[in-house]
């Protein structure tokens, strides 16, 4: 069972709570990949990218293969294909909802950001701890990469819907960019819009050539 929250935490800790960056926040993983069970992880572009290299292959290749729409394939029995017998096979570029957990994340319309508690699976071997904050637990987690990369992304897709908006008239549906398949997954495929990576470029130079290109998408 996981270990009760703290005590001193309380009692401003319900799940209805928000907490910021400077609230009390620590947990200790087990390492036990419950959290790779049952989940529906999405990607955006800047995550795809990364684990694309982590798998020496494009996003092209990635997508088709490991994704379905926007998130993770999962095997049968229900966990991430990428959950080995010795845990995620790609820790390293793991996506930012995964090292958030059990954390979430939220952003207002006016950019203001929360979090929020999830609760662990029952069975998990994760437990809480007492000295920590939310930044504390986003340092430890190498979460700001890709935060960053999240809040880039979501600024590209508002200017995109804005001017879809215009095309329509207002309705921001019908309307959609001039994508290389006509599908909005495909906005996901950074190689496919930007042409293969060069030995030099990082992920981020990469993402920063894709959001270019994602403005510079004419609405039909």
């Amino acid at each position: 069972m996981t270990q009760p929250i703290p005590i001193q935490w309380l009692p401003h800790w319900r799940p209805e709570d928000r907490l910021v960056r400077t609230s009390h926040y620590a947990y200790q993983c087990g390492g036990c990949g419950q959290c790779c069970r049952s989940k529906v992880i999405t990607v955006n572009p800047y995550e795809v990218a990364r684990l694309a290299r982590s798998q020496g292959i494009s996003t092209t290749q990635f997508l088709e293969q490991h994704t379905s729409g926007v998130a993770l394939n999962r095997r049968e029995d229900d966990t991430c294909v990428f959950l080995g017998e010795h845990g995620c096979s790609v820790h390293a570029d793991r996506p930012l909802v995964c090292r958030l957990y059990p954390l979430g994340r939220h952003v207002s319309r006016e950019g203001d950001e929360t979090f929020s508690h999830v609760a662990p699976h029952p069975q998990t071997k994760g437990h809480y701890t007492e000295q920590g904050t939310v930044q504390s637990w986003l340092d430890s987690q190498g979460a700001e990469p890709f935060i960053s990369a999240t809040s880039a992304y979501l600024d590209a897709f508002h200017r995109l819907f804005a001017k879809m908006a215009e095309r329509e008239g207002g309705d921001g549906v019908t309307g959609w960019p001039d994508a290389p398949r006509e599908s909005p997954v495909d906005w996901l495929d950074i190689d496919a819009a930007v042409g293969e990576p060069q030995p030099w470029e990082t992920v981020e130079q990469r993402m920063a050539a894709h959001i270019r290109w994602l403005d510079a998408q004419e609405i039909r």
